[in-house]
This record gives structure tokens, sequence and C-alpha cells, in this order.
């Protein structure tokens, strides 16, 4: 595939592989696209890995602010690599935590991922999570509701009360 020049009416953002955002318009200012990223010194990219598409930054006449990198690529759809972390960090929690059967474990695994996306499954997500992590307690627990604050949907966080 061929790669975008930038996509129309929008900067090109540089992320780092964790999700600190360095610039959401590289092309006004190409001095904060460093290689590294200053806040945890994760490589930084300003396009997909998986495709090698620009990731699409503010729109080209807006004004700049509150700018959030992409769940997934809008070019093949891959999980941005801040993205996949963070579903492996909930996947690691879940594996660790007291007070869960097999099956439930099993149940929430399946769950992150739809949390990330609006789509039919999503719902049935939300009252999973919603039904187990009552049942977790401590620092584990805490630690997946401050990741879902950063990967969940807008309507997902809403319903969640995240």
């Amino acid at each position: 595939m061929a790669r975008i020049q930038g996509e129309r009416g929008f900067y090109t953002a540089v992320v780092c592989r964790d999700g600190h955002v360095l610039t959401a318009v590289k092309e006004i200012r190409p001095e904060t696209a460093t290689p590294f990223c200053p806040h945890c010194a994760s490589p930084t990219l300003d396009s997909c890995e998986s495709c090698g598409q620009p990731i699409p930054g503010e729109a080209m006449g807006s004004f700049f602010g509150g700018y959030v990198p992409p769940v997934y690529c809008r070019y093949c759809a891959a999980p941005m690599p801040w993205t996949a972390a963070r579903l492996d960090a909930l996947r690691d929690l879940t594996a660790i935590q007291e007070g869960l059967s097999d099956d439930e474990r099993a149940t929430l695994n399946r769950s992150w991922d739809e949390l990330t996306r609006d789509t039919a499954r999503t719902q049935v997500a939300v009252v999973h999570v919603k039904r187990l992590l009552p049942k977790l307690a401590g620092a584990g627990a805490d630690a997946m509701r401050k990741i879902l604050t950063e990967v969940a949907t807008a309507e997902v966080r809403r319903q969640m009360g995240l």
C-alpha cells in the first residue's frame, strides 16, 4: 500500500509507543518530533507500524488542544502500540487477580478488546466487566480501572462510571 503523505485535512501526530503525544502538528512543530519520548524514553512513531500510514493529528484549521491519539489505525485497523500495551497490561492484571475463577478470567480477557470500540459486543463486555470488577479489590482493581479510563471508548467510560 502506498503511504499517504499526511491525511487530507489533518496534520501528522508523533506519539511514543506508550501513548505520550509529542505533537499533533508535526508539520508545524517538527522540532518536537524527537526519536524518543522525553517522558518515558520509548521510541516515537509518526506512522502505523503495520501499514506505514501516517498517524492523523489535529485537524487543519482547528483550534489545537485536547488531541487524543487513535486507538486503532484507520487504514489497517491494527491496534496502535499504546493500545496493545494497555490491553496486555489488563490481561496481565487479570491473570494475577485473586478471587476469580478460570471462567471469569477468560470472560474478562475476552471483554477487554471490546471495551476499546463501539460494536454490538461492547454492551455485552460492559455487563461482564461491571459484574466482575466488584469481585476484585486492592491495587490490581485500581490499576484496571485506571487503564480502562485510558483505553475504553467515551461511551464505555460513561456506562461504567469511569
